[in-house]
């Protein structure tokens, strides 16, 4: 039984491409689904002021248990074709998602959710 609407409160964005800049300005979560075709690997960085990014901590990404592979660093190994799930929980305002092999190996799709005016 639904009696929550998801709709009004996350901002989806499936035209993201890989290594665009995700801007996460008044919204307080970041979540990406990827559909993995093969192997292969996301790479996720962040920065401050959208020019200068770094590797994303480990503890900083939230894994669901579809992904099948591991988070070292900042990337994420797929082994399996699939669709999955992940989290943001840093404190930086900007992120980027690099796949290995665009869109060949995988596809992405980013949430912005928990805005702080809603609806969106």
């Amino acid at each position: 039984m639904a009696l929550k609407d998801l709709c009004t409160k996350v901002k989806p964005n499936a035209a993201y491409s890989s290594g665009d800049t995700i801007d996460t300005a008044g919204y307080m979560s970041l979540s990406v689904i990827s559909y993995t075709q093969a192997t292969t690997a996301l790479t996720i960085t962040h920065s401050d002021d959208d020019s200068t990014y770094s590797a994303v901590a480990a503890t900083d990404i939230i894994k669901s248990d579809s992904v099948a592979g591991a988070v070292a660093l900042n990337v994420l190994t797929y082994t399996a074709a699939g669709t999955s799930c992940f989290g943001y929980t840093g404190k930086k305002r900007y992120v980027k998602v690099a796949v290995a092999n665009p869109p060949v190996d995988a596809t992405v799709t980013t949430l912005l959710g928990d805005p702080q005016y809603a609806p969106v």
